[in-house]
């Protein structure tokens, strides 16, 4: 017999859900701009796959967790603090969009018909050379940021 009291409800999946996107979102920046990470990993990985520069990510991640917690305190964000990201939105969606389709490119061509040396020489140059890794370790930071940036409008949206 289970007791009820251990099981899980509908909000502990959810804090647990938010635990590991928090995890992963700081996983992502820390392999990205962290100590250990490469110079210029960022703008190099944007450079690749053709997305538009988005300056400094971490600090733009930062800036919109700021103001989502803004939105949830007060109900919206001002306009001096909505002006600097309004603009964003539009870049953050194009760079998801070309993130994404680079990654899926390279994934689709990892053809597992190949022979065996192949396929772990294609999977190597993918891990190292195209850098899938931290392709998609910015997948994560800049859709998060998407997602902060929706969460924003569609407050101050409400508000109007």
């Amino acid at each position: 017999m289970t007791d009820a009291s251990t099981e899980p409800t509908a909000t502990d999946s959810v804090v647990d859900a938010l635990r590991g996107a928090v995890a992963s979102v700081e996983a992502a920046i820390v392999r990205l701009e962290g100590e250990d990470a490469a110079p210029d990993t960022v703008e190099s990985v944007l450079a690749s796959v053709g997305a538009p520069a988005l300056g400094d990510i971490v600090t733009r991640h930062n800036a919109l967790t700021r103001a989502a917690a803004i939105v949830d305190h007060r109900g919206t964000l001002p306009d001096a603090d909505w002006t600097p990201l309004a603009e964003l939105g539009s870049r953050l969606d194009e760079t998801v969009a070309r993130v994404q389709a680079h990654a899926s490119a390279l994934l689709d061509g990892a053809d597992a018909d190949r022979p065996v040396p192949e396929h772990l020489e294609y999977l190597h140059t993918i891990a190292v050379e195209e850098r899938l890794g931290e392709t998609l370790q910015l997948l994560v930071l800049v859709e998060d940021c998407l997602f902060l940036w929706h969460r924003v409008r569609i407050a101050r949206e409400g508000s109007d």
